[in-house]
């Protein structure tokens, strides 16, 4: 393309002079005058053969208004085919009217600035359909002698496309190589390392340019320095993977497998090597490890207490343990290969035939019993645990199942059978003794509910009497009594009404436990109902020298058993002020979302975690040092007992020495179904 172009620049210049000396008139002799306009005419015949021959697109353009606009003025055929327009319908014509937007891609702006200033310029053009480029051209615009413009183009669209493609394969092969996990280095055929990626440099604790100091020989110990260029690798081109070893650059030594392949020239000299390494120490340790694991299984084999074998596919026997050889009595020859189907009682083999592809198939089994024969001919009793091994491909490989002789564990179930047999004889009656027992007992306890009902009424009656004309006495209605008189008879009302707390309580006990309980629900207010007990307490903490106080929210509403709740807080406060000689008592109460706890906390002596579990029981006291009073042990017990009718409970914690908390949990709104 060169050439052509001095060839045309040299033709252009040899027309020009000629033209010049003709319009001087320096020819005189018209002989020689013909003999220019001769060579003029060939001149430019080269050149308009040289035009249209040429494999570039050449156009030449005429300036307008001082290089305002270009028109076309010439066109050659690699032109036409480049710009893929005919020749006859752009000559003439204007360059802004052919190529609309030429003004945009700037070749209009280089015309103009080639045109001012005499010197060519190259200018690429790009082609766009949808934002997609289509095509590349390369343009060298020229301003010619005559003060025309030149311009000549190639379609480059191949070239540009392969060089694209080269690139992208570069790039594609330049991210494998530092992409790759495994280690990539080249060399000359002197071993001296040129490149190494990433991975190469990581796996040995270099830096780019400490590889390139020194040969491959560096790296390896110095048995395996002569190995790298082998025999093979002149041969072939190439090594098989072989495994040696690397020094890293703190002096560490480690395994690696290594493939090496020859760099030939264009005239196949070998002018270098490239090679793969992967550092395999961990897949080193993988084998020992396997191989630890198989000793460690081939001795747990050969040494199990359990009984194992392993069948093919067909169902013969594969291998078996010795233990399984020293449970059955036979020789390892005498098993191998042998049908498994073959040991069994004949009444087991048909179900071992059925059951075997299921096996296959589901992969385990467990717990599956069979007799197999002993080589003395009497049977025992086995139980198998087994699954399925499979080839890398997912098919069958072989079975692995253990199995233990359970004869002696069936003889025992047959004699436990026998036994739980006779025991549900044993179980049939006795339960038929403890039915009429439960009659009797249903009975008695009607009786009891009978007598309790019936001596509580004669009781009772009498110990109103008692109380009321103690009560006159005291009060000095029927007249005037001495001070021992007057202890006297607060002694006999104290235990009157003693006594009939007692009647009270077992009346209670005895109608919770019959289930015979009527409740009175109504909506109160809780904390108006702790000040009245805080107040008819008042006189009788006051006196002990005790600290009565309420931790309460201004009003709180419940719906529950007004009677019953007052019941249990007394009960509560009763026995606090009895462990509490003197200190404080407090009465709180914490509204919850459904819920409220009322807690009833004292200093008091407390109680010992021995005497936890006794606290709710029926009839049963904690004992309390120096205490006068004597209780029904019933208080605690009536209290849990009404707590649970309400829907709630009652917990206590307490420590010896530092006194005790009663917590009463309630619904806000009671609900039958908690009955």
């Amino acid at each position: 393309m060169k050439n052509k172009d001095n060839t045309k620049a040299e033709l252009l210049k040899e027309l020009k002079i000629l033209q010049e000396e003709r319009e001087k008139g320096m020819f005189k002799d018209i002989t020689k005058l013909k003999q220019t306009e001769q060579a003029i005419q060939e001149s430019e015949n080269r050149l308009r053969e040289l035009f249209n021959h040429m494999s570039s697109g050449v156009a030449i353009y005429e300036a307008k208004d001082n290089g305002r606009d270009f028109i076309f003025k010439d066109f050659n055929h690699a032109a036409e085919k480049i710009e893929k327009v005919k020749k006859d319908d752009i000559i003439g014509k204007s360059i802004l009217q052919v190529f609309s937007g030429v003004k945009d891609f700037g070749l209009f702006q280089i015309f103009q600035e080639v045109y001012k200033s005499g010197k060519s310029q190259k200018y690429p053009i790009s082609f766009y359909k949808d934002k997609r480029i289509t095509g590349w051209r390369e343009n060298y615009i020229y301003k010619l002698p005559s003060g025309e413009i030149a311009a000549v183009y190639d379609d480059i669209t191949e070239r540009k496309q392969a060089e694209e493609a080269l690139k992208k394969s570069e790039e594609k092969y330049r991210y494998l190589f530092e992409s790759s996990k495994d280690g990539i280095a080249f060399s000359d055929m002197e071993g001296n390392l040129l490149n190494a990626n990433q991975a190469f440099l990581d796996m040995l604790g270099y830096r780019i340019d400490e590889i390139r100091r020194f040969t491959y020989k560096k790296l390896l110990p110095e048995k395996w320095q002569n190995d790298i260029i082998s025999n093979q690798l002149m041969l072939r081109g190439y090594s098989d993977e072989r495994e040696l070893e690397f020094i890293k650059k703190n002096g560490a030594v480690f395994p690696a497998s290594i493939r090496v392949w020859m760099i030939r020239s264009e005239q196949g000299k070998p002018v270098g090597m490239w090679a793969i390494a992967r550092d395999i120490t961990e897949q080193k340790k993988a084998e020992e490890a396997l191989q630890e694991s198989e000793e460690k299984y081939r001795a747990l084999y050969d040494n199990a207490p359990l009984s194992y074998q392993s069948l093919n596919k067909d169902g013969s026997f594969r291998d078996v343990n010795p233990a399984w050889l020293k449970t059955l009595g036979y020789d390892r020859k005498e098993v191998i290969g042998k049908r498994y189907a073959d040991f069994l009682h004949p009444n087991w083999k048909e179900y071992f035939e059925k059951s075997f592809p299921e096996f296959k198939r589901c992969g385990y089994v467990h717990d599956v019993q069979f007799k197999i024969r002993h080589k003395d001919g009497h049977y025992l009793d086995i139980s198998f645990e087994g699954y399925i091994g499979y080839n890398p491909d997912g098919s069958f490989k072989q079975t692995y199942c253990v199995f233990q002789d359970i004869t002696k564990r069936k003889k025992a179930e047959k004699v436990l059978q026998e036994a739980h047999d006779q025991l549900e004889d044993k179980v049939a009656q006795r339960t038929e003794e403890l039915q009429n027992a439960n009659l009797k007992l249903k009975e008695l306890d009607r009786l009891k509910s009978m007598f309790i009902a019936s001596m509580s009424h004669e009781l009772r009656t009498p110990l109103s009497f008692i109380i009321g004309f103690s009560d006159i006495m005291l009060k000095e209605i029927s007249g005037e009594i001495n001070q021992e008189q007057r202890r006297q008879l607060t002694l006999v009302k104290n235990h009157a009404n003693h006594l009939l707390g007692l009647i009270n309580d077992a009346i209670n006990v005895n109608k919770i436990d019959a289930g015979k309980v009527e409740m009175a629900i109504e909506e109160f207010d809780l904390p108006a109902l702790s000040r009245e007990i805080k107040d008819s307490f008042f006189l009788t903490t006051n006196k002990k020298g005790q600290k009565l106080s309420l931790e309460i929210p201004r009003t709180l509403l419940i719906e529950s058993d007004r009677r019953r709740i007052k019941q249990i807080l007394v009960n509560l406060m009763s026995n606090a002020m009895k462990f509490t000689a003197r200190g404080e008592i407090k009465i709180k109460v914490i509204p919850k979302e459904t819920t409220v706890e009322v807690s009833v906390r004292d200093n008091g002596i407390g109680i010992k975690k021995e005497n936890m579990d006794k606290l709710f029981k029926s009839f049963s006291q904690i004992p309390n040092p120096g205490r006068i009073e004597e209780g029904t042990g019933l208080g605690l017990y009536l209290s849990k007992k009404n707590a649970n009718l309400l829907g709630g409970d009652i917990i206590a914690e307490s420590e010896w020495g530092k006194g005790s908390v009663f917590t009463l949990t309630l619904p806000l709104k009671y609900k039958e179904d908690k009955v």
